[in-house]
């Protein structure tokens, strides 16, 4: 049993300086990971990064991601999601005695004994402060069962001194980003890229980090899943020697990721601030990467050539000229939350009337457009056909 420290005017100076230390945090502030010492390589895990009350906790092989991330500030007795600090780690339903096997998820922090938790640094234990009474605690956070697979369940049981009711907890200290000085190591991550460019968003714009060179100190942007990476985080890519900065939300690596998390999907920007004769081109002659390094150290090797020349209309990999085919059928890139007549919202897309009508044979250009969903591109066809462009 874990005897909380309280200040009392009784209590000797000796015995609380050895409470104090006993119960003190290892981690002066900051976001921080809490790593299995029974499972190899297993951290306490958000699933998917959902935030939904009732998101049961799970262990899952250590990636760096946001929803391995949590806030445990020395003497706040919280434990906090970093991907949204009004969340926090609750023993779900705990009622203030007995308890063993509660299974710990994500709630609304609120203060309740449910979601008080202090740390044993020697015996490297996480209690739920107020078990047994409001004197001391007697149940441990624990990995169900004791299985050390991807997705076992994290509950509450008897504090028993077994290892898989031992966690590290490790970081503290700046948030997520922008990551380690030259001194630090990184963490290795599995990703599949894809490039966009101006003409790719909706509206069509450039990305926060447009002008980025690839150097760590002018980074490029990216974007990406926001419930695996935080905005902000540094990655570098060995296969195309560049830095990158999370800047920008890819709802289809979010939608890959909750569904299967072996890998990060990452869209680089590729193109410049404005529309370019062949960037759709460019996006579909760049190699794919597979690997990279998150909150890499600033001294890697950086190569500045960019993966499109605007003004030269160069490609870093030689590129098949693309043209588009005005045929929803080969490819819907969708946008909406424009308002405007056909002739405006066509141009602002760079595409022909006629063309934005192919595109689009379901929306009534005598009325316009006010907000609702449509087809802004369809990707790059085997045929050019000059009359449909502008």
């Amino acid at each position: 049993m874990y005897l909380i420290a309280v200040l009392l005017l009784s209590c000797s100076s000796v015995f609380l300086a050895a409470e104090t230390e006993r119960l003190r945090l290892n981690v002066t502030g900051g976001v921080i990971t809490i790593v299995s010492d029974w499972a190899e390589n297993k951290c306490l895990d958000l699933p998917e990064g959902k935030t939904d009350n009732g998101n049961m906790l799970q262990i899952w092989d250590c990636n760096g991601m946001t929803n391995q991330q949590w806030l445990f500030d020395s003497g706040s007795w919280r434990i906090k999601y970093a991907g949204d600090s009004g969340k926090c780690i609750d023993a779900l339903g705990w009622g203030g005695s007995g308890g063993a096997g509660t299974q710990l998820g994500i709630w609304d922090c609120n203060g309740h004994d449910s979601q008080s938790w202090g740390y044993d640094s020697n015996l490297k234990t996480i209690y739920l402060a107020h078990s047994a009474d409001r004197a001391n605690a007697n149940l441990c956070m624990d990995i169900d069962g004791g299985q050390k697979g991807d997705g076992t369940r994290i509950q509450v049981w008897d504090c028993n001194l077994h290892t898989n009711q031992a966690w590290d907890i490790r970081g503290g200290g700046q948030s997520p980003s922008p990551g380690p000085g030259p001194s630090g190591s990184g963490k290795q991550i599995n990703i599949r890229t894809t490039f966009y460019g101006y003409p790719d968003n909706c509206p069509p714009s450039a990305s926060k980090h447009w002008d980025g060179t690839g150097t760590y100190d002018n980074p490029i942007g990216l974007a990406s899943a926001p419930s695996a990476i935080s905005d902000g985080t540094m990655v570098y890519i060995e296969q195309y020697k560049k830095y990158f900065v999370m800047d920008d939300e890819c709802e289809e690596c979010e939608h890959h990721w909750k569904k299967d998390q072996s890998y990060l999907g990452f869209d680089l920007w590729l193109g410049p601030n404005h529309f370019g004769k062949n960037i759709v081109g460019c996006e579909d002659a760049m190699d794919g990467a597979h690997t990279a390094t998150l909150n890499p150290p600033n001294n890697l090797p950086v190569d500045t050539t960019p993966f499109y020349d605007a003004d030269n209309d160069k490609c870093m990999r030689d590129a098949h000229q693309c043209h588009e085919t005005c045929d929803p059928s080969h490819e819907c890139n969708e946008c909406d939350g424009q308002s405007g007549s056909c002739e405006d919202i066509a141009k602002k897309f760079n595409l022909s009337v006629e063309c934005f009508k192919k595109l689009n044979p379901n929306i009534d250009c005598d009325k316009g457009l006010h907000g609702q969903t449509f087809c802004q591109g369809s990707g790059c066809g085997q045929t050019l056909n000059f009359f449909e462009l502008v």
